[in-house]
């Protein structure tokens, strides 16, 4: 998670993503792998699959969103 989130803030967006999926495959109850995933979709155009990633946030956490 800690790799992908520091992906994302320096825009490896493809390599945050990456990171973040393997981090989905791990622990897919984490909402901070969620939210960080729907926020690589978004920074790469990917509505669809931003609101399905903040979705699964939102039903691992509902305070997460």
């Amino acid at each position: 998670l800690a790799l992908g989130k520091s992906l994302l803030e320096i825009g490896r967006l493809r390599e945050a993503k990456a990171s973040l999926e393997t981090s989905a495959q791990l622990d897919d109850s984490n909402p901070q792998v969620w939210l960080a995933l729907g926020r690589v979709a978004l920074q790469l155009g990917d509505e669809k699959r931003a609101e399905l990633s903040l979705k699964k946030a939102s039903a691992c956490d509902p305070a997460s969103t």
